[in-house]
């Protein structure tokens, strides 16, 4: 959203164009010449919009280093391809030619600081490589490989308590992240090459292969170049969290293959996919019991002081028992150790913040998330916290779910614009009860629960274990109900 002229981000969602190409190509020029992130200051959707749309544009930096690879003619090309009137603005051409004679005076100033020495770099950059530099002296990777594998075994200890598993799973998960390293008990030789590609997105494609006798998915993470060391730490993060989540409900990790720049993840196949897939093939399922499955499961990570931070149908598979298995750890943090002191959550993966909003834009995801994290601004949440999914977020998420299964269809169907659906959640508008509702599972008493999960106050939605009882009494309802 950064980067979109502001011309697409009307409510009647103005078409591409070669002027909004324009306006997207000078917004990344600024960022690679700058290293700046549009509107870093802001994470907020609305807020976003808001600015954008009033015509507030990124300053000139006036840095040294920034204003040499900002001269008086990119400038004003830049801002020039940042008007608000799509025809007024600079075309392709003109832009090539500036930057050309720009990168051919920026060649000759570099020769020239190459032979008097000088070196232009951050302080924010120094600083970082060298806590990279000494923390790999103080231990070497053989050493910190060591030291996973031990906090992975310890992990397998069944008698450890509580307080003591989620230390260590913290410590473990961060240590795996900053190191970019996996416990060698996670490795499986790589299946790739005799998989049936199944399903390919911008994130990930997913095959089907043969293992161990079984049947499973292969997920390989779509890894690009300028991205190789974020997307590495987030693979580990992820895949080391999954694979302590022992739970009936929650989808077991297989193993992971794991090499330079090839990430892959591996789980049992489900045949029968997700659980909208699932109820279409037999809209005779008991659906509450399914529902209840996954609560059983956001429990058991909750109890734990984990938060899942993406439950939606697509991200609930069930296994060839029929129930309810929650999968997709991508998002998934945990609370209350080691964390920030104002609420008490340290990432294990990323959070939300207004450029990966729109990639969940993208996929719908936007329709389960909780206003707060649509718009952190809005409900006072601290800047550190903000795009950080919590155990209400979950509970929003689940009520949404409930919903969406109960009814056949995703949250708000009838609402196709993006941007207008994402304000109008945050303003408080909500799915309204359905015809017939009990008729599709919705007592009184899971009707209700349903609204105090949506609640935009954040503390009078109910915990998990109140929705986990309401579930459990509706399961009983289901086969009392009237159809």
């Amino acid at each position: 959203m950064r980067y979109m002229a502001v011309e697409r981000l009307d409510l009647t969602g103005s078409p591409a164009s070669k002027e909004s190409d324009v306006y997207s190509l000078a917004m990344t020029a600024f960022t690679v010449l700058t290293g700046i992130t549009p509107y870093i200051d802001v994470n907020g959707y609305i807020t976003l919009i808001v600015r954008i749309k009033s015509g507030d544009r990124p300053s000139r930096p006036t840095n040294l280093a920034g204003s040499r690879l900002m001269p008086d003619d990119v400038w004003d090309m830049i801002t020039s391809c940042w008007n608000d009137v799509p025809g007024l603005r600079s075309d392709i051409s003109s832009m090539y030619e500036v930057f050309l004679a720009s990168s051919l005076q920026e060649v000759h100033r570099v020769k020239t600081d190459i032979r008097t020495g000088e070196r232009k770099r951050s302080s924010k950059k120094i600083r970082s490589r060298l806590a990279d530099f000494f923390q790999s002296l103080l231990v070497s990777e053989p050493e910190i490989k060591r030291l996973v594998n031990d906090m992975d075994q310890r992990l397998e200890n069944q008698t450890m308590s509580d307080k003591e598993r989620r230390r260590l799973f913290n410590e473990l998960c961060k240590t795996c992240s900053r190191r970019r390293v996996i416990p060698d008990s996670m490795y499986i030789p790589d299946r790739s090459n005799e998989a049936t590609v199944e399903y390919t997105g911008g994130f990930a494609t997913v095959s089907r292969s043969a293992y161990g006798g079984h049947q499973v998915a292969i997920k390989v993470i779509n890894v690009y170049t300028n991205t190789l060391n974020t997307t590495r730490s987030g693979f580990c993060r992820e895949v080391v969290a999954w694979k302590h989540l022992r739970h009936p409900n929650i989808l077991p990790l297989l193993g992971v293959t794991f090499d330079d720049d090839y990430f892959s993840m591996v789980s049992e196949w489900m045949d029968n996919g997700n659980i909208n897939e699932f109820i279409l093939k037999d809209p005779d399922a008991n659906r509450t019991a399914l529902l209840a499955d996954v609560a059983n499961g956001l429990k058991y990570m909750h109890d734990l002081s984990i938060v899942h931070g993406d439950i939606k149908g697509a991200n609930i598979l069930i296994n060839k028992d029929r129930r309810g298995c929650i999968a997709d750890f991508s998002l998934t943090t945990i609370t209350g150790v080691g964390s920030h002191p104002a609420h008490g959550v340290t990432p294990i993966a990323t959070t939300f913040s207004g450029d990966t909003l729109m990639s969940f834009t993208a996929g719908g995801t936007y329709r389960w998330m909780s206003p707060e994290l649509l718009d952190p601004d809005q409900f006072g949440i601290p800047k550190e916290e903000e795009g950080r999914p919590t155990r209400q977020s979950d509970c929003y998420a689940l009520g949404m779910v409930i919903y969406e299964v109960l009814c056949g269809h995703s949250p708000f169907i009838e609402k196709e614009n993006s941007l207008m659906l994402t304000s109008e959640i945050v303003n408080g508008v909500r799915p309204t009860k359905p015809e017939g509702a009990e008729r599709l599972g919705f007592n009184n008493e899971l009707w209700t629960i349903v609204e105090r999960c949506w609640q935009g106050i954040i503390v009078e939605r109910p915990g998990i274990d109140d929705i986990l009882s309401c579930l459990n009494d509706a399961t009983a309802f289901w086969y009392m109900r009237e159809l």
